[in-house]
């Protein structure tokens, strides 16, 4: 009736939607009264603008610039959110601007992060991760890098970096709790107690008498014809 046809090819109403054996063409309309649709990895059901609502009210993305690119995430289980965002290896993420994490199991978070070795994490804008696993390890006691096989002095992972050293981004880490264990980070309340334990004034003497205060600015010195501690005879 009036411009709507019915034939072998199908329905068509009017110059809008219509209905042939290839599928449903809305032309243009919006489709309403839709029921929720099954979400399941074997789902083929619609979905409607409520379920889609839902989905995205903890995510939100903005940006005011124009030139917005799309963010590449080309591998295997790989999140990439972002102006030109990169993840590029398999299990890896990266969010914000210009992020890229490039190697297995790394994580960038923040504009410019990088996370460039595998098990890395780049965390605030700018950070870089390019610390592997393995290296040598500062052992004060010999006062030299060394590689140990304890994985307490050397690290089994890519290192967490949350700046770039080599161009003078740093930040402080703060609100952290005294450690426990040989792996926790230490925090400077305890660095305070050991140099109370180690940096302590000592006074030397001979039956109470010609008191000599020894500390780490005034080592004692035994050898011969020092003038740091004097002993006589009563």
């Amino acid at each position: 009736t009036g411009n709507n046809t019915l034939d072998a090819t199908g329905l068509v109403i009017g110059n809008g939607p219509k209905i042939t054996p290839s599928g449903i063409d809305a032309g243009g309309k919006k489709i309403w009264a839709i029921a929720h649709g099954d979400i399941s990895k074997d789902s083929t059901e619609a979905v409607n603008g409520s379920q889609i609502y839902k989905l995205t009210r903890g995510l939100a993305i903005n940006t005011t610039d124009e030139r917005f690119r799309d963010a590449v995430a080309d591998r295997k289980d790989s999140i990439a959110i972002g102006n030109l965002t990169k993840a590029l290896s398999d299990n890896t993420v990266a969010i914000g601007s210009y992020a890229t994490a490039s190697a297995m199991n790394a994580i960038a978070i923040g504009p410019f992060a990088k996370a460039l070795v595998g098990n890395s994490i780049a965390l605030g804008g700018s950070s870089i991760a390019d610390v592997e696993a393995g290296v040598a390890s500062y052992d004060p006691r010999t006062r030299k890098n060394e590689l140990k096989q304890d994985n307490t002095w050397v690290s089994s992972l890519g290192a967490l970096s949350i700046g770039d050293a080599k161009k003078g981004i740093t930040r402080q880490i703060v609100g952290v709790a005294a450690g426990t264990k040989d792996t926790d980070a230490v925090n400077v309340a305890q660095l305070k107690a050991l140099q109370d334990a180690t940096y302590p004034n000592w006074e030397l003497s001979v039956d109470g008498k010609n008191k000599t205060n020894v500390n780490a600015d005034n080592p004692m010195d035994l050898a011969a014809g020092s003038a740091n501690l004097t002993l006589t005879k009563g």
